[in-house]
């Protein structure tokens, strides 16, 4: 295939190459320049290192390791075959085996890499950090970036499964050109497209909390799970003139007008006039909606779990 300039009949042509018919441009040679231009493959990206091995009993070389503007972690795995081959398998494998790598470690790679020391490494990675407004690198997730010439329909499928699954893996198809004696990499990405990356990241989102709405509904309310004490005045939210009292903490019981035995929601639907309500949602204590109370002492307990033992 050639290319024409449709303004001067005079220009080059612009011809399409393979990798194979491109004598110059073998994988380390596309390593080399990509890790110099990681931008080729996404704006803002920061090259770590390259042919990264640093782990114990095991050989595996990561083509490129990288950070993102958003301060991830990224595996770049470069293909130059019309399949890519078993670059999906490759790339999960190393995304698991550098999980959690600390800054440290981080640096150190670069360092081993631009072949300076420790301080300056650290400052190259920390004014890439600043240029984004992080403050430190996030590594229990990292991404994944396919690079290829092209792509098997096998190897498409696993990506595009994998992205249901929350995993941030994308495909950028690598397409050499020629002009006169000039050599031109172009880098597009596939999958996903473009255009769609904020609807699929919005889509995540609304499943999650889809997911953990439908969980929440699973397990049912009990005045226990907010901190709300027996015999404790219960506001409805829309209209502070209805009150009624909590039952014991194991329950979800409430008394109004002398019924001892009323549920949050039937009230809630009682008072509205609208079915299928979730209680919790209209009722509150102190200012706050019991569903409100229940999400803030899940996620102080979930703070408590995830905070280191102190002796």
């Amino acid at each position: 295939m050639a290319l024409y300039s449709l303004g001067d009949d005079e220009a080059d042509p612009v011809e399409s190459l393979t990798f194979k018919e491109a004598d110059n441009m073998k994988e380390t040679t596309l390593q080399g320049y990509i890790s110099k231009k990681p931008e080729i493959l996404e704006d803002g990206l920061f090259t770590i290192a390259t042919e990264f091995s640093d782990w114990e009993d095991s050989s595996r070389r990561i083509d490129l390791l990288a950070l993102d503007r958003e301060a991830k972690l990224v595996v770049v795995e470069l293909k130059r075959t019309e399949d890519a081959g078993h670059a999906d398998l490759q790339a999960i494998r190393y995304a698991a085996m550098v999980a959690n790598m600390t800054k440290d470690r981080i640096v150190k790679a670069h360092s081993t890499f631009s072949r300076s020391n420790d301080e300056d490494a650290e400052h190259s990675i920390d004014r890439h950090l600043e240029r984004f407004g992080k403050d430190d690198v996030e590594t229990s997730h990292p991404r994944i970036i396919i690079a290829s010439s092209n792509f098997s329909k096998e190897l498409t499928t696993s990506v595009l499964w994998l992205s249901s699954l929350d995993i941030e893996i994308r495909c950028v198809r690598l397409n050499l050109y020629k002009i006169g004696e000039e050599t031109l990499l172009d880098a597009t990405q596939v999958i996903p497209l473009p255009e769609a990356v904020d609807y699929l990241v919005n889509l995540r989102e609304r499943e999650k909390e889809e997911r953990k709405e439908k969980k929440d509904r699973a397990e049912s309310f009990k005045f226990s799970m907010a901190g709300v004490p027996e015999g404790a005045t219960l506001v409805f939210s829309e209209d502070d003139s209805k009150t009624c009292i909590a039952g014991p903490p194991n329950t979800a019981k409430v008394e109004y007008e002398d019924n001892p035995n009323c549920s949050l929601s039937w009230l809630a639907q009682e008072f509205t006039g609208k079915a299928s309500l979730q209680g919790p949602k209209y009722w509150t204590y102190n200012g706050k909606t019991l569903d409100d109370l229940r999400k803030e002492r899940d996620l102080r307990k979930e703070r408590e779990r995830e905070e280191p033992y102190e002796a």
